[in-house]
């Protein structure tokens, strides 16, 4: 009898690389799969189901005229939602609008030179651009700081790896990585996953940025502090889950889970964190930001990860994700990966 064929092998797309993807599940149609991925102006994949990857051109035309005019402007870790109704033809047809949230470095203006990281918006008619630049992320009523919100705060300074959540009442948020601490009057290496409310068009924010955790497991030691970043949140049954990475990304990366009761927190980190890490074949598995539904139904989560060498570039990889009782009666649900693989899988998305 002939063996089943073998459904996909990490990684699904090794021609290039792929680090911090988000994927957009369009229309939520289970497939047309877009992978927005870490690069200059924003490299783009796309799938119709989840194992064979092709490139498809770049989110943006030109380097955003906000950042840094030459060198590395820190391209990091965007991520795009469907907005609907925010669009419109000649004709006056309502059509969808798509949301793009992207790191780029900014000179620091002001009595506060240096350069910072920021949170830019864009956004476009169809998921693969162009998108048009908006500059940084800012409050919707403005404040008194001279500075976007995007770019920091009197007690968080510098956001990276920005990535939307959706609640069931339609209120939304962007979760980031905030660098430094300002609270002491100083600025101290201290990143700090953070939630920001969006307006109703998600292109500006509602509220202040609300910091919710911060480093301080072993594994998620960094080269030079405790390091969390790259989040993103999933909701299981009333509770709110805050997927994140950990650690150095050249090294020593993993992927921990916290749990609340709403979307502003508070959150509770997992004991058992990392919930994906190293093996001998797979090193720094992190960048999951998105967890998807299969052209077949199953969960899966879109992550990165290297080839036996840490010198090899991230690549992008896909693995089962499901949901496991905790052991002890009363407490959420965990979320359980079934990776990081490399070996032939069986299982099909």
């Amino acid at each position: 009898m002939r063996s089943a064929a073998v459904s996909y092998r990490n990684p699904v797309f090794r021609r290039a690389a792929a680090a911090d993807p988000f994927v957009l599940d369009d229309r939520s149609a289970h497939g047309s799969y877009w992978a927005f991925t870490t690069g200059e102006r924003f490299p783009i994949l796309r799938s119709s189901d989840l194992v064979r990857w092709k490139r498809a051109g770049t989110a943006m035309r030109r380097r955003p005229s906000w950042v840094v005019p030459t060198g590395d402007w820190h391209p990091w870790a965007p991520s795009v939602i469907r907005v609907e109704g925010t669009g419109s033809t000649p004709d006056g047809t309502q059509t969808p609008r798509y949301v793009m949230y992207y790191t780029g470095l900014v000179a620091t203006p002001g009595d506060a030179p240096g350069l910072t990281n920021c949170i830019g918006v864009a956004s476009a008619s169809k998921p693969d651009g162009p998108y048009a630049d908006h500059g940084p992320l800012d409050l919707a009523e403005l404040g008194n700081s001279r500075l976007p919100l995007g770019m920091g705060d009197a007690d968080g300074w510098g956001n990276i790896d920005p990535a939307p959540f959706v609640d069931d009442d339609g209120r939304a948020y962007l979760y980031v990585s905030t660098d430094f601490d300002c609270t002491s009057g100083t600025r101290v290496l201290a990143p700090t996953i953070s939630v920001i409310p969006l307006t109703a068009d998600r292109s500006r924010a509602a509220g202040p940025r609300v910091p919710l955790l911060r480093g301080d497991q072993p594994w998620e030691q960094g080269p030079a502090a405790p390091t969390v970043e790259g989040p993103s949140v999933r909701k299981h049954e009333g509770t709110y889950y805050l997927l994140y990475s950990g650690g150095d990304w050249r090294s020593s990366y993993a992927m921990g889970v916290a749990s609340g009761p709403s979307p502003m927190g508070p959150f509770a980190k997992h004991p058992g964190n990392p919930i994906l890490s190293a093996t001998t074949s797979v090193l720094g598995p992190g960048g999951g930001r998105t967890v998807v539904t299969g052209p077949r139904g199953g969960r899966w989560i879109v992550y990165h990860g290297r080839d036996q060498s840490n010198t090899n570039p991230r690549v992008l990889r896909i693995d089962p994700f499901s949901w496991r009782a905790a052991e002890t009666p009363g407490q959420p649900d965990l979320p359980d990966i079934s990776g990081p693989t490399s070996d032939p899988q069986p299982v099909v998305p």
